[in-house]
C-alpha cells in the first residue's frame, strides 16, 4: 500500500506530511516523514558574464560534485531503504 502511495504523482500537492514508522533490525522505531525534502542541496553556480544566463561550466560541475560529497551518506542510505510487505 506503501509503495502505491508514494508513487502518485499529486502526493506533494495534497498532503502535508507522510509519516511512516520504521522498525530497524534490532527493533528500533523512529518515525519518518516520508515527503521531508533531506536530499536536496542549494548551491550557487557563477555565470560566464553579469547579465546572461549561460554558467560557468566548470563551476557548476565542482557545486554538483560539492553537493554530492556533502550528501554522500545520506543518499547512500535512502539507496539502501526498502518497503516490507
Amino acid at each position: 500500500m506503501l509503495r502505491q502511495l508514494v508513487r502518485r504523482s499529486d502526493l506533494r500537492e495534497n498532503a502535508r506530511t507522510l509519516r511512516a514508522t520504521v522498525v530497524d533490525q534490532e527493533d528500533r522505531t523512529e518515525e519518518i516523514d516520508l515527503l521531508r525534502d533531506e536530499l536536496i542541496s542549494v548551491k550557487k553556480i557563477l555565470r560566464q558574464q553579469g547579465r546572461t544566463r549561460v554558467l560557468l561550466g566548470d563551476d557548476a560541475y565542482a557545486q554538483i560534485m560539492e553537493a554530492h560529497t556533502e550528501r554522500l551518506d545520506d543518499l547512500s542510505a535512502a539507496a539502501s531503504v526498502s518497503v516490507a510487505n
